[in-house]
């Protein structure tokens, strides 16, 4: 005889079991519904969205505009600066122009001006020729030393053996100076200063040894 076999669950426990399964599956329809309603806007909701980002554009515009109005009011009138800027600028360029028209008008030299020219560079050049041939006359036949690295004259009669810079010579005017003549040493040449004169008209050189009672002998140069 077959002993008969009782059931596992209750008829509470499958009643709960169901409930709870249908609990469940009408939470996740919902959830579907739910998903799939809100997943596309609707229409209206398009048109308000649209709405509302055209009139914060638009606002954004109108501030941007009254910004610029704002700005172009403020500068609509120059500053004194400004001003000032401006017509030191104007006035440059009149007076660039004015002399622009000055060198246009006289581009051509008149007579008198041409003879003035001239004449003021014949005058130059009779100076350097002059210059020239008193430079020749005085120093073209003097013998030249060559001492520590220097161009020297010697000068002759005055009992002692003296050189003096070729450049002191050549850079003379008429009035009297002190210059530095110099002498052999033990230690190589020594110094010594003296009041000297040069004449356009000689070849001579005026040396004054005592600086105080000053008085002018004529000496030499050594010639080649």
């Amino acid at each position: 005889m077959k002993k008969k076999v009782e059931n596992i669950f209750s008829q509470e426990e499958k009643d709960n079991i169901l409930n709870k399964l249908n609990a469940e599956r009408k939470k996740h329809q919902e959830e579907e519904e739910k998903e799939e309603k809100h997943s596309e806007y609707t229409q209206e909701e398009k048109n308000n969205i649209l709405n509302k980002l055209n009139a914060e554009r638009k606002k954004h515009q109108d501030e941007e505009k009254e910004e610029e109005e704002k700005e172009e009011e403020k500068h609509s009138e120059y500053t004194e600066d400004e001003k000032s800027s401006i017509l030191n600028k104007l006035n440059a360029e009149r007076k660039k122009h004015q002399e622009e028209e000055k060198e246009e008008k006289h581009s051509e030299y008149t007579e008198d001006e041409k003879s003035n020219i001239f004449e003021k560079l014949d005058g130059k050049r009779r100076k350097k020729q002059d210059k020239d041939r008193i430079h020749k006359y005085k120093y073209g036949n003097k013998k030249v030393y060559n001492l520590e690295n220097k161009e020297f004259y010697k000068i002759l009669g005055l009992g002692r053996e003296f050189f003096i810079k070729t450049k002191d010579c050549h850079n003379h005017d008429s009035s009297p100076e002190m210059l530095t003549l110099y002498h052999h040493g033990f230690d190589g040449l020594r110094k010594t200063e003296a009041l000297v004169n040069f004449k356009d008209d000689s070849d001579k050189i005026y040396i004054s040894e005592d600086k105080l009672r000053v008085y002018f002998k004529a000496s030499s140069l050594e010639e080649i």
